[in-house]
């Protein structure tokens, strides 16, 4: 029997059987094996794979959610609507962050997870929460560092998705520019959280980066860099 066909009879409704879940799970967790792309194609939103789906997002770096974006998108929807779990199976309160590291545009994954995840978030807190856990997550920072982001017309898309949900306080919040306002505070902390890690090795950064022999290289044209080989003396100093 091979790999796909034991997916097959192991990955069905695989929250359901301890020990196949518990082995699955070692398997993607240590790298022995992985899902292939084309088994995950050939899967319909009808069958029970959600268990599967999310350890493949989960454990495996290779797993892409564009392999199967409805069959994707119907376990995230598990995730959010029953509770954070799949039957008796329990999962981490920030799954969906997961799912957001394997998508391969992390700003329309955002909206993705949001058109999903919000409506079974019933508190505002929770609403809140969800979106600066996203944004601070690595995936997140991406949508961060996107010069445009939050646009005028990102702004209108995630206030008509609260406004379709009810969610009030954060309606409020994206129409008076608050919303925008802790974007940009974001943005600057983690620029400086940035500068910090590397103000240790900032002068040794410079002092290479800036060799005389990098900085004609790098730095001048090729004209530049002739005009400069004529003044210089047998020995290679430039007088």
């Amino acid at each position: 029997m091979n790999w796909e066909e034991r997916l097959h009879r192991r990955g069905y409704r695989l929250q359901w059987r301890p020990y196949l879940r518990n082995y699955m799970k070692r398997v993607l967790e240590d790298g022995v094996q992985e899902v292939p792309k084309e088994f995950i194609e050939s899967l319909s939103v009808g069958e029970d794979y959600t268990y599967l789906i999310y350890l493949c997002v989960k454990y495996q770096a290779s797993f892409r959610y564009s392999w199967n974006p409805a069959l994707c998108d119907s376990a995230l929807y598990a995730c959010a609507w029953q509770s954070m779990a799949f039957g008796p199976v329990k999962i981490p309160n920030n799954y969906y962050i997961d799912f957001l590291n394997c998508m391969d545009n992390p700003k329309e994954g955002f909206f993705t997870i949001l058109g999903v995840c919000l409506p079974q978030q019933p508190l505002f807190g929770q609403h809140f929460t969800m979106i600066d856990t996203l944004l601070q997550s690595d995936a997140g920072i991406l949508v961060l560092l996107d010069a445009g982001f939050p646009s005028s017309s990102e702004i209108d898309k995630l206030t008509r998705l609260c406004e379709r949900e009810g969610i009030t306080k954060l309606v409020d919040m994206l129409v008076s520019g608050e919303f925008t306002d802790y974007i940009l505070f974001l943005k600057k902390e983690f620029y400086n959280k940035c500068k910090t890690r590397i103000a240790g090795i900032r002068d040794e950064l410079l002092e290479v980066a800036w060799q005389p022999a990098r900085v004609q290289e790098w730095c001048m044209s090729i004209e530049e860099v002739e005009r400069v080989r004529k003044f210089e003396t047998a020995e290679g100093f430039m007088v």
